[in-house]
C-alpha cells in the first residue's frame, strides 16, 4: 500500500539558521540567561548581583518660552494705576446706555457685553497685578534682610574653640596687629620713621634752595645777548688786530705750538708738589690756591650761599 503523505523536503544543514540550531542544542533548564558567548576577559563573565536601580521621576519639559514681563508699575508712579481716578479714566463707562434695535441688535448687544467684560478684566487685572507686585517685593526684602542678618552674624561670630586650638602659632605682635591694637614699640618705630621722613624732606628742600641760590649766583656769567657772546669769543680767541697767543709763543693757533710741549704727567705733578717746600716761590704759590679755596668754602658756609 502506497503512502498518501506529502513528500518530505530535504533541507541541508548549511541552509538552516545557525542561531536557531545553537539555541536548540543548548536549551538550559533555568531562568537565567546563558552567558556562553562571553569570554573570561569580559566584565560580565562572573555574575555579580546588583542593587535595583532607583526610579527617578523626570520633570516634564515645558515647550516654548515665556516672554519677559513688562515693567507695568513704575517705581515712582506705579501705585497710581490702581487708584479709582486712574481706573475711572482708563475704563470709562458709556455715557448713554443704548438699547440696540434693528436687524443687528443681537450683534450689538454681544459687542456691549464684550466691552463690559474687557473693562471688568482690566480693572481686576491691574489690581491683582499690583497686589502680586507688592507681595513679591515684600518677599524679596524679607529674603534680603534675612540673608544680610545671617552674613553679619557669621562675620561677627567669635572664633570656635577647635579653630583656636588647632590653628598655627602666631606671635603676639602679629595678633595685636590683626586685632587692631598697636604695641608701644610699633608706635615708637612709627614716630622715629616719621621724624626720619621729615628730616629727609627738609634735606631735599635745603638742597633745592642751595641749587637755586647757586644758579642765581652763577647766572651773572651767563651769556644772554649777542654782545656778551662777541665779547666772550674775542676774549678767548682774540681779535684780528690782537690775536690770542698760546704757550707764550707768537702763534695764533694751538696746533702751531711746538710738538715738544705736552701736558704734565703724574710724575711731573708729584715732583712739583714735593718741590713746593724747597723754594719760597713755589711754597707761596702752592699755599695761595688751596688757602683761597678753603677760605671761599668757609665764607660760603658762614653766609649760607655760593660766592
Amino acid at each position: 500500500m502506497q503512502s498518501t503523505s506529502a513528500p518530505r523536503l530535504i533541507v541541508s544543514k548549511s541552509s538552516s539558521c545557525w542561531s536557531c540550531t545553537l539555541a536548540m542544542r543548548s536549551r538550559p533548564f533555568s531562568t537565567l540567561s546563558p552567558q556562553q558567548a562571553v569570554g573570561p576577559e569580559h566584565p560580565k563573565y562572573i555574575d555579580i548581583p546588583k542593587a535595583p536601580q532607583p526610579d527617578f521621576e523626570t520633570r516634564q519639559r515645558l515647550k516654548g518660552i515665556l516672554p519677559v514681563p513688562r515693567t507695568l508699575f513704575n517705581p515712582v508712579t506705579g501705585s497710581q494705576k490702581v487708584t479709582p481716578e486712574y481706573l475711572g479714566k482708563t475704563t470709562k463707562e458709556p455715557s448713554q446706555a443704548k438699547s440696540p434695535r434693528g436687524p443687528n441688535a443681537e450683534r450689538l448687544l454681544w459687542k456691549q457685553r464684550l466691552a463690559e467684560t474687557r473693562r471688568k478684566n482690566l480693572r481686576s487685572g491691574l489690581q491683582e497685578l499690583y497686589q502680586r507686585k507688592e507681595e513679591t517685593d515684600l518677599r524679596v526684602v524679607e529674603r534680603t534682610t534675612r540673608r544680610q542678618a545671617k552674613n553679619q552674624e557669621l562675620v561677627s561670630r567669635p572664633e570656635r574653640d577647635d579653630e583656636i586650638l588647632t590653628s598655627a602659632s602666631v606671635d603676639l605682635p602679629l595678633k595685636m596687629l590683626m586685632n587692631g591694637k598697636l604695641s608701644v614699640l610699633r608706635v615708637e618705630n612709627l614716630k622715629r620713621k616719621q621724624a626720619g621722613v621729615r628730616r629727609l624732606e627738609k634735606r631735599k628742600t635745603d638742597e633745592q634752595k642751595d641749587a637755586l641760590h647757586t644758579l642765581y649766583m652763577q647766572a651773572r656769567n651767563f651769556i644772554t645777548t649777542e654782545a656778551q657772546l662777541d665779547e666772550a669769543v674775542e676774549r678767548v680767541f682774540g681779535t684780528p688786530e690782537k690775536p690770542a697767543m698760546f704757550e707764550g709763543e707768537a702763534v695764533t693757533s694751538v696746533w702751531d705750538v711746538k710738538s715738544g710741549t705736552k701736558p704734565p704727567s703724574v710724575q711731573d705733578l708729584l715732583n712739583q708738589e714735593n718741590a713746593r717746600n724747597a723754594t719760597a716761590m713755589f711754597s707761596g704759590a702752592g699755599f695761595s690756591d688751596p688757602a683761597r679755596q678753603r677760605l671761599k668754602k668757609i665764607a660760603e658756609e658762614l653766609t649760607g650761599g655760593k660766592i
